[in-house]
């Protein structure tokens, strides 16, 4: 099941770790052009946002109103508690970035794309899952640098 598809219909655990059964750890291997932003979330950071395209919007408009990494830290957490409807876990690493100054020029101009193409297209048609589909499907190949963008 893709990102979209996982906040509309609710997937049984596939992989988990017990005290009475053997897990496994999934690898992917990939290559990032410098400079980056490594990104894992677990499904408590994203499942009670409409859209995947709404995590990346959360990540800009926090970085946008932050002055400092631990700012930027702060108003996540304090985001993604407020919206969360399980346990959440946000790991972010900025890689190449010699300043926080940089990071932001970096990324900022992002969020105005962002927000032209997807955010407000599909707030304005709240509701409209199929438009928000179609809105996903082109926002989709751009999501995950480790997936198969046509898988």
């Amino acid at each position: 099941t893709d990102a979209f598809e996982t906040l509309y219909r609710d997937a049984p655990l596939s992989n988990l770790l017990s005290a009475d059964q053997k897990g496994r750890i999934l690898l992917r291997v990939t290559s990032l052009k410098f400079p980056s932003v490594v990104l894992v979330a677990t499904d408590g950071v994203y499942s009670s946002l409409p859209t995947p395209m709404e995590v990346e919007m959360l990540l800009l408009d926090t970085l946008k109103k932050a002055k400092s990494m631990r700012e930027w830290e702060r108003c996540l957490c304090k985001r993604v508690a407020a919206n969360a409807q399980d346990d959440a876990t946000l790991l972010l690493l900025p890689v190449g970035f010699e300043t926080f100054e940089q990071l932001k020029s970096a990324l900022l101009p992002r969020r105005e794309i962002l927000q032209k193409r997807f955010i407000t297209p599909v707030r304005r048609r709240r509701g409209d899952i199929q438009y928000a589909r179609e809105k996903w499907l082109q926002y989709k190949p751009d999501y995950d640098c480790t997936e198969d963008a046509h898988g």
